[in-house]
């Protein structure tokens, strides 16, 4: 796993919500079965649908010919129908670039967006963290590298990250961190109690 430097002005003013003194650990996207997922589950069904219906459409036009009205709303549907799906599919690949997860010194960071409709954003400070688990099930998360982390804390319910590649090495990191985080907030706590 990439160990990033102190990010640097310009990286920071990329990023609006990174705090002063914030250093990023690791920078990531999902896994990419996410994208093959999200499509298959989305995507495919409504595609396979209209290849159902193209034998209906060619059957219209045959019937009517091709000089009825009847033919001309057929081929505008299809017409529409192949230009949603294109752009439905490109706009899934788009939502799968935009977003990101990060891992600072301070706290961890999600952040999904979709290219019109939305921009959601979860961070989970390292103060609210009680446990971390790293769950690894199934022929194709062991063999393509993929997990899930769930990270329990003390305010919410357990914060799930889905398809994390390289799993074990995020979750190895983010209980160094925490663990850090504890030890120094111990020792804070320790020399405010002592004065």
């Amino acid at each position: 796993m990439k160990i990033f430097p102190n990010l640097s002005d310009r990286a920071v003013n990329r990023f609006e919500f990174l705090h002063e003194n914030e250093r990023c650990y690791a920078f990531f996207r999902r896994h990419g079965m996410c994208l093959l997922f999200g499509v298959c589950r989305h995507w495919l069904p409504y595609f396979l649908g209209y290849l159902l219906l193209l034998p209906l459409l060619f059957w219209v036009v045959n019937f009517f010919g091709e000089e009825n009205a009847l033919s001309f709303i057929a081929f505008a549907f299809n017409m529409v129908a192949i230009i949603f799906l294109v752009h439905w599919f490109f706009l899934a690949i788009l939502e799968y670039m935009l977003g990101f997860m990060m891992i600072t010194n301070r706290r961890i960071v999600e952040l999904h967006k979709s290219v019109f409709l939305r921009e959601e954003m979860s961070e989970m400070p390292f103060e609210q963290i009680t446990n971390i688990h790293h769950e690894k099930s199934g022929f194709l998360q062991n063999i393509l590298h993929y997990g899930t982390l769930r990270i329990d804390t003390n305010i919410e319910n357990p914060i799930r990250m889905h398809f994390v590649p390289r799993s074990e090495e995020k979750f190895a990191k983010i209980s160094e961190i925490h663990g850090e985080y504890v030890h120094r907030t111990r020792e804070e706590l320790q020399r405010s109690l002592s004065e």
